[in-house]
């Protein structure tokens, strides 16, 4: 389990399926996602959204983008397998990896979450 903590909020992946928000100073917990596939990574988190590796039906990998105050999902971005790494984010891009050494990277365009463009 990796966890992240922004503001009042930890953010973390749950038995490889849930996506949860906790208040730090009650531990109780704020909102919770279910995954249908597996979530696979610590919690990449911007002002707006959260970021999480998953993988659907063992077929249809990539990132989820979820709000970061209700855990709705509000995106996902298809990559051409499993990410293996953590997704790294910065004022422009957001980067991730996958096995067959593609490096995969989203900068702002017309359609953007938290500055990061999705097609």
């Amino acid at each position: 389990m990796a966890s992240k903590r922004e503001g009042n909020r930890v953010y973390y992946c749950e038995n490889l399926r849930n996506l949860i928000a906790l208040n730090p100073k009650t531990g109780n917990e704020v909102w919770r996602y279910t995954n249908s596939g597996v979530a696979i990574s610590t919690p990449a988190l911007t002002d707006d959204a959260i970021y999480v590796r998953i993988t659907k039906n063992r077929t249809n990998h990539g990132i989820g983008i979820f709000d970061s105050g209700t855990g709705e999902k509000i995106g996902f971005v298809a990559v051409s397998n499993v990410p293996n790494s953590s997704i790294a984010l910065s004022d422009s891009l957001a980067v991730v990896t996958v096995p067959s050494s593609e490096v995969y990277a989203f900068e702002p365009c017309s359609f953007d979450i938290a500055g990061h463009c999705f097609l």
